[in-house]
């Protein structure tokens, strides 16, 4: 067995270690491309939300009373 080459073995392990050479270097590929995808998403996201501030004091009471006035409506509306 030492002396044979990889392509003349035979037998059910030297196809999974055929195997195993040609799909672990593709998953580990995909593997690390997915894990910086998902590093990167992960800071622009705790860098997104160390920016402050979305709304200012003013936009929120315009937007709670906005959202008041249009649940009012709604609901009165259904219930006539």
């Amino acid at each position: 067995m030492a002396g044979k080459p990889l392509g003349e073995l035979n037998g059910k392990y030297a196809l999974l270690f055929k195997i195993n050479m040609i799909v672990l270097p593709i998953f580990m590929s995909a593997l690390l491309t997915w894990g910086v995808w998902v590093t990167a998403s992960i800071y622009d996201l705790k860098g997104f939300a160390k920016s402050g501030a979305r709304f200012t004091l003013s936009d929120a009471i315009a937007l709670e009373k906005d959202l008041r006035d249009y649940m009012d409506h709604e609901f009165k509306r259904k219930e006539n």
